[in-house]
């Protein structure tokens, strides 16, 4: 959490992490209507997209701030903090965060290095299920952070949109990750769930209604294979 006050506008999942959903307005954090203005030394932007980020810094934050300390912390999804330079505005993003953190948890590192001695030279296999911007950064995390063991073999299994993806980063190919492997299906992940039995771990990167969806035929698949 950010030092001192704070105010947060927005409609991602995340302001209810910040602060509780009706605090009064000169509590020390809080949530604010999208048409109320109160004057304060920290702004989080937290809008579930650029636009709406951008739209409400420039059209109805950036008029009414008068003190130059001011500060303006914006949540960012596709685009890089390279790409938006202003003097009072912090970027950040939360998916990024929240990927690096996972990856980095001693509790993870522990168990995918049992899982790779487990396998002795076989693949530890890892889905990654939803391709929007937590899957792209699950799967960047992973990449970069997840060299535990010189005798790891990982395969990275994607379902989702994955086409702008590959087209955009071919580097990804078997010769520059050797022994790890991405592979990404094109295919529905419903005709993939037989393909899951032998999957080590299984992560869910969709909206929640999706995700739901899916939990509910791998709990289904792993109860009828006996294995979980």
């Amino acid at each position: 959490k950010l030092p001192s006050h704070y105010v947060v506008y927005g409609d991602a999942p995340w302001i209810h992490i910040l602060c509780g959903e009706k605090m009064p307005p000169f509590s020390k954090y809080c949530i604010m209507d999208q048409n109320r203005f109160v004057n304060c030394s920290k702004y989080v932007l937290l809008f579930d997209s650029e636009r709406k980020n951008l739209d409400f810094y420039t059209s109805f934050l950036l008029p009414k701030i008068k003190n130059k300390n001011v500060k303006v912390y914006m949540n960012l999804l596709e685009l890089e903090p390279q790409d938006i330079q202003a003097e009072n505005l912090v970027t950040f993003q939360v998916n990024s965060f929240m990927a690096i953190s996972f990856f980095k948890d001693p509790k993870w590192v522990n168990f995918e290095r049992s899982l790779i001695e487990r396998k002795k030279g076989r693949a530890v296999k890892i889905g990654i299920i939803g391709f929007g911007d937590l899957g792209k950064r699950m799967l960047q995390s992973a990449l970069v952070m997840n060299i535990v063991s010189k005798e790891q073999k990982i395969e990275y299994h994607v379902w989702g949109d994955v086409v702008p993806y590959r087209r955009k980063h071919r580097g990804l190919s078997d010769r520059n990750l050797e022994p790890d492997r991405v592979i990404f299906h094109e295919d529905d992940v419903n005709g993939s769930l037989q393909f899951m039995e032998d999957f080590d771990v299984i992560f869910l990167c969709g909206q929640q209604e999706e995700n739901l969806l899916v939990l509910s035929d791998l709990l289904r698949l792993t109860a009828f294979v006996g294995r979980g």
